[in-house]
């Protein structure tokens, strides 16, 4: 079992230009620099040995696509409002899971007046090999929380894995949605 790495400013962007390297326990709360903006190199998160978990108190956008290449290893990004997928995210058997408007972010660190919603660009695809796939907007709405949508969903791929995708609202599919001998579940 992989262990955990966690990263948690207010917006984090996944990105080659600008980017600085993904540093693995240097910060493991929402709160820890929750009025930061990090841009993160896919390059950093790829290589990572272990499980790598993205908490941004408001936006998550990948920009660069994001190809883990170490078996096993997975991605968990936590959004307080959007994330925005603009670019494939894959890993080598190691699970996917977003989750959007996530309650558990710094109130006070999330925009205000949006709902918050996991939206993918053209040719944003997901692919987890064996590993799970879970799309998840929280149904929050205390506070500035206002669960949205999850929006143009591309390719979702996995040989084995789950695929759940969980929204009080709308979900939009403009691609496959394939778990090869795994579930699906909506």
């Amino acid at each position: 079992m992989c262990s955990s790495d966690l990263l948690d400013p207010r917006n984090i962007t996944i990105a080659t230009a600008g980017g600085s390297a993904y540093n693995p326990g240097v910060n493991n709360l929402f709160g820890n620099t929750p009025a930061a903006n990090v841009i993160i190199t896919p390059a950093s998160i790829n290589a990572a040995a272990a499980n790598v978990v993205l908490q941004a108190n408001n936006d998550i956008t990948v920009t660069n696509a994001i190809a883990m290449t170490n078996n096993g290893v997975g991605i968990t990004m936590q959004a307080g409002r959007d994330i925005l997928v603009n670019a494939g995210v894959s890993t080598t058997n190691g699970n996917i899971s977003m989750t959007a408007n996530d309650s558990s972010s710094i109130l006070a660190n999330r925009a205000n007046g949006a709902a918050g919603d996991i939206i993918f660009g053209a040719g944003a695809n997901l692919s987890s090999g064996t590993g799970n796939i879970s799309l998840t907007i929280d149904p929050a709405t205390a506070g500035n929380y206002a669960p949205g949508s999850i929006t143009t969903v591309r390719n979702l791929t996995a040989t084995t894995g789950n695929i759940t995708l969980n929204s009080p609202n709308t979900v939009s599919l403009s691609g496959a949605v394939n778990a090869g001998s795994g579930i699906v579940r909506f």
